[in-house]
């Protein structure tokens, strides 16, 4: 029930920071380091929790890899990074709702 609510607790953290990162988002492919380095570290933190609560999400998304998520934003736009986040924290949403 802890791992729940801390769970819980972490995803209204990252919901408040991507919203956040949405407002001060630049034009597509100028993506700042920062903004990446911040993707990265919700990406690891949403792997970690999914991990956590035993959903078997599985493939590169649910990587715990700081340097591969970091990697992989640079290479797109802050739209389609913070889609991504987005995705996660919906798949993620559906499996802690199942406990």
């Amino acid at each position: 029930m802890s791992q729940m609510i801390c769970s819980a607790a972490v995803l209204l953290g990252i919901s408040l920071a991507t919203a956040t990162a949405t407002a001060t988002a630049k034009p597509a492919y100028s993506a700042s380091r920062l903004s990446c380095e911040e993707y990265g570290y919700q990406a690891v933190i949403l792997a970690r929790d999914a991990e956590i609560a035993k959903c078997g999400l599985t493939g590169p998304r649910w990587s715990k890899n700081l340097a591969d998520h970091i990697e992989w934003c640079q290479n797109v736009s802050p739209v389609a990074w913070l889609a991504d986040l987005k995705e996660r924290k919906i798949e993620l949403k559906k499996c802690i709702a199942k406990y």
